[in-house]
C-alpha cells in the first residue's frame, strides 16, 4: 500500500514546473481503429471491524486490454467504437470522439436528446468550451504537469472527482497524458457502517500500446479478460458449463450474476490446488464470460468455481462448481 501511495505521489508531483506554453497546449486522446492497450489492474479490499483489526480480504493481480474496434456513425457524426477503456474511475464500453473545437472528449448517449446525444467526459484543453454538451454528474479538479512515459517527455492532464455520501464515499483520479490516453487510474470506494468499514482500491497501470501502428512499451502479457455480455437485471446466479469442453489450449466460462455483488472465479486441479484466480472483483447484475488459457497446464481434469458475496463481503450469497477436460 506504502508502495502504491508513493507512486502516486511521484505522478501528482512530477510535473509542479510546468510553463504556460505547456499547459496552454491540448492533451489528445488518440483513437484509431486498431489501436489497443495493455493495462494492469490491481484490485485490494480490507475491512475492519475496528480500527485495530483489519482484514485485507482481497488483493489481486490482472491483465486486459482496451481497444478500439471500429467507427460508427451516429447523429451525423464519427465515432470510435471503444471497449474496456478506462474512464473516470470504471471500465467503459462506448462510442467517442474527439472534439478538437471544444477540446473535448465526448461520448455517445442515446437518452441525452437535449444535449446532442453526447456526454462530455473530459476537457482536454487549457480553457475549456463548457457550452453545447451535457457533463458527467460530477466536478471535476483539474491538474498539468510533465511526464516521461515510454522514454518519451510529454504533458499529462490529472482528473480528480469526489463523491459524498452514506454510507458510502467514492473518488477517482485520473491521468491522461497527450499523445497516450489514460496511463494511470485510482478509483476508491468505502462504506461506513459504525465501527465496521470496507474499502475497495483499483489501480490502473498503461504497460504498454499500439497507437495509429505504433507500439510502445510492453503490449505482450498474457491477457485474462473478462467480457460484459449483457447489463442488467437477471433472474439467478447461475455458472454455466465451459465451452468448448474438452479443450485445447483455452476456453470459455459464462456465468449470470444477479445482483450488484462481488465475484470470484477460481481454477483448481484434480487435487485441489488453485491454478488461477480469473475473477476477483465486484460486478452489476449482468452476464458474463472469461477465458481460461491452459497452454501450460497437461491434459487432465480441472474445476472451476463461482463464488458471490454481498457487495461488501459480508455474507457469501451463491457458489457453483463445475468440472472440465483439458485434452492435448
Amino acid at each position: 500500500m506504502i508502495i502504491r501511495l508513493l507512486f502516486l505521489i511521484i505522478f501528482i508531483f512530477s510535473g509542479v514546473n510546468v510553463n504556460a506554453q505547456i499547459m496552454d497546449s491540448s492533451v489528445n486522446f488518440p483513437l484509431h481503429k486498431g489501436d489497443f492497450y495493455t493495462y494492469r489492474l490491481v484490485s485490494v479490499g480490507v475491512s475492519w471491524k475496528n480500527i485495530n483489526k483489519y482484514n485485507i480480504f482481497s488483493d489481486d493481480t490482472s491483465y486486459f486490454q482496451a481497444k478500439v474496434i471500429d467507427t460508427i456513425s451516429k447523429s451525423g457524426k464519427k465515432y470510435f467504437i471503444c471497449k474496456n477503456f478506462p474512464l473516470v474511475g470504471i471500465i467503459y464500453n462506448c462510442y467517442l470522439r474527439n472534439d478538437s473545437l471544444h477540446k473535448c472528449l465526448l461520448m455517445y448517449d442515446s437518452t441525452s436528446s437535449t444535449c446532442n446525444y453526447e456526454i462530455k467526459f473530459y476537457y482536454l484543453g487549457m480553457n475549456p468550451d463548457t457550452s453545447g454538451y451535457c457533463p458527467l454528474n460530477f466536478s471535476q479538479s483539474i491538474t498539468f504537469g510533465t511526464v516521461t512515459y515510454f522514454g518519451m517527455q510529454t504533458i499529462y492532464k490529472s482528473y480528480y472527482s469526489s463523491f459524498q455520501g452514506s454510507p458510502m464515499t467514492k473518488y477517482f483520479i485520473n491521468y491522461i497524458a497527450k499523445n497516450f490516453g489514460t496511463y494511470y487510474m485510482h478509483y476508491n470506494e468505502l462504506w461506513l457502517s459504525g465501527m465496521h468499514g470496507v474499502q475497495y482500491d483499483k489501480y490502473y497501470y498503461l504497460l504498454g500500446a499500439k497507437i495509429n501502428g505504433i507500439v510502445y512499451g510492453d503490449t505482450t502479457l498474457p491477457i485474462t479478460e473478462v467480457i460484459n455480455i449483457y447489463s442488467g437485471k437477471t433472474n439467478k446466479f447461475e455458472l454455466f458449463q465451459n465451452y468448448p469442453n474438452p479443450f485445447n489450449p483455452a476456453t470459455k466460462i459464462k456465468y449470470q450474476i444477479e445482483k450488484n455483488s462481488f465475484v470470484s472465479i477460481k481454477v483448481y486441479d484434480i487435487l485441489g490446488r488453485e491454478i488461477e484466480n480469473l475473477v476477483n472483483e465486484r460486478q452489476n447484475a449482468g452476464t458474463y464470460e472469461v477465458s481460461f488459457d491452459g497452454s501450460n497446464l497437461p491434459s487432465g481434469i480441472y474445476f472451476y468455481r463461482l463464488q458471490v458475496e454481498n457487495s461488501d463481503n459480508s455474507k457469501q450469497v451463491y457458489t457453483e462448481t463445475k468440472k472440465m477436460i483439458s485434452l492435448k
